[in-house]
């Protein structure tokens, strides 16, 4: 909970902080004209998400929202990867954060710990699920990142061999 909350307010600060590489993103996705009330909802979002997430309170409904909001991050991640040949960095994360394959591997973590919140028993801290579960839950992301990482070398791999 605590890690979802800490990245959560991260991103939204870093875009508060510099909002111009986010701005670049969005209107490479969407266009210029969008580009303001998308990024004030994003932030807004992050960090109510944060506050919420910290509050404890509605925790599995926080943390389905959540789970949303990754997996909304990761299809725009993808749709960029696809439409964009210089992809611009968000600095959500700082300076080298312009790689999708970055920002999947890091949701596809976060949804592990969102989904650990899921399955937490009701009226319990989250820190209360059952060994096996968390196991299971970061075997996931980190097999969900190994196949990323994976398949970005082949890519790299493949490309390099067409020069």
């Amino acid at each position: 909970m605590l890690v979802l909350a800490a990245t959560l307010l991260v991103a939204a600060l870093a875009k508060l902080r510099a909002p111009g590489p986010f701005a670049a993103v969005l209107a490479t996705l969407v266009g210029p004209r969008h580009v303001r009330p998308l990024a004030f909802a994003v932030v807004l979002g992050e960090l109510t998400l944060a506050v919420a997430l910290l509050s404890g309170t509605h925790g599995r409904a926080v943390a389905l929202v959540t789970l949303a909001v990754l997996a909304g991050f990761s299809a725009a991640l993808l749709a960029l990867r696809k439409s964009a040949t210089d992809i611009p960095s968000c600095n959500c994360f700082g300076a080298r954060s312009g790689d999708p394959a970055d920002g999947l591997a890091r949701n596809a973590a976060l949804a592990a710990l969102a989904v650990a919140l899921v399955i937490a028993p009701v009226g319990e801290p989250a820190w209360s699920v059952a060994l096996e579960d968390l196991v299971a839950a970061a075997t996931v992301a980190v097999g969900a990142a190994c196949c990323w990482q994976l398949a970005r070398t082949l890519r790299l791999i493949s490309g390099s061999s067409l020069r």
